[in-house]
């Protein structure tokens, strides 16, 4: 989903996860002002009050640090990071709003309180905030933020499996603790997946229209994003593709195809 032009002007819509490849790969000026001028005029005065935020946020400060080496933007980051793990609840459960961080000190403004376990899935999951922590783990080491990932993934392999976001975290702490709890998480999650068909088909008069994959309600989804697999889609990761981390964790676990295909659902929605 591309919110640029309709109307919607939430601060997740500028948030430069993406917007760094240009810069990365082809050394666009404009993409690299329009990165600056975002981060360094709008980030660092916004206070973050939802998990679509925390997400933007926390990427315009990680790009900021690759994007100049500057440690004042990783520190910003990972503050960040910790006053958002301060809210956690003791079973590893976070909250999607009722949080209040300041960006540019990274300290949390309100006290932690009950956090509801249906809350911090779709936006936290999907939207950029795990994703942006994982990278800064793997960049820094740190502990506390490393603790912190670690229980978040053993509630979400606690939560029954269905067309939930969890993919992305649940593979990364397969992959880096081999721990089976979250192998069968995955594994459980697969057996409801319609993966007989490409993510994309080959036919590119297919990828606008009325062709897709059925909604869980029965219906046939238009459009180019919602016309694709769901694991490419929102029940799995939104655009935010958890698959390669999955067939390496997957992999590295030595789980093989045929262990997939034998855990499958007859429920699923193959064809």
């Amino acid at each position: 989903m591309n919110h640029w032009g309709d109307g919607d002007f939430e601060i997740r819509v500028s948030q430069p996860s993406p917007t760094r490849f240009d810069y990365y790969l082809t050394g666009d000026l404009r993409s690299k002002d329009v990165i600056e001028g975002v981060v360094d005029e709008l980030y660092t005065r916004y206070r973050m009050t939802q998990t679509a935020d925390l997400g933007a946020v926390l990427y315009g400060f990680l790009v900021r640090w690759e994007m100049t080496g500057d440690t004042v933007w990783r520190d910003q980051a990972l503050a960040i990071a910790h006053a958002y793990g301060e809210y956690m609840a003791a079973d590893g459960a976070l909250p999607d709003e009722h949080f209040d961080i300041d960006a540019a000190s990274g300290r949390r403004l309100t006290e932690p309180g009950p956090v509801d376990p249906g809350e911090g899935l779709f936006f936290l999951h999907g939207f950029g905030a795990v994703h942006a922590l994982i990278e800064l783990e793997e960049l820094t080491g740190d502990k506390a933020l490393a603790d912190f990932l670690y229980k978040r993934a053993v509630w979400c392999s606690n939560v029954r499996p269905g067309p939930d976001p969890f993919w992305l975290l649940l593979s990364y702490e397969l992959a880096k603790t081999g721990e089976k709890r979250f192998r069968d998480r995955l594994l459980a999650n697969l057996a409801l997946v319609n993966y007989d068909r490409g993510i994309y088909p080959r036919d590119r008069e297919k990828w606008t229209g009325t062709w897709g994959y059925g909604s869980r309600v029965g219906r046939r989804i238009q459009g180019t994003s919602e016309g694709v697999h769901p694991m490419e889609t929102s029940e799995a990761g939104f655009s935010w593709n958890p698959i390669p981390a999955l067939i390496r964790a997957l992999a590295l676990s030595g789980v093989r195809e045929s262990e997939v295909r034998a855990r499958r659902s007859p429920d699923s929605t193959a064809p």
